[in-house]
């Protein structure tokens, strides 16, 4: 079975193949084709024919001392 995660975007005319695994939170790039039987873990980047990783996108928390530099611009 096809197993596709909560939250994970696929761009315009990406091709994912019956027996992919896609983590929840990840990203599949625009005409990236994702093979058979293909697993990415979440939070993952995933691009290119085939598909492949390109790396992890996960988000971090803002701080006060990010919340203090935004505020100075």
């Amino acid at each position: 079975p096809t197993y596709i995660g909560d939250y994970v975007f696929i761009g315009a005319n990406a091709v994912i193949l019956m027996g992919s695994n896609i983590g929840a939170h990840s990203i599949v790039a625009a005409g990236a084709v994702v093979k058979e039987g293909s697993a990415f873990p979440p939070h993952s980047l995933i691009a290119g024919v085939p598909a492949v990783r390109k790396g992890d996108i996960r988000w971090h928390e803002v701080s006060a001392a990010d919340d203090s530099l935004q505020e100075q611009t």
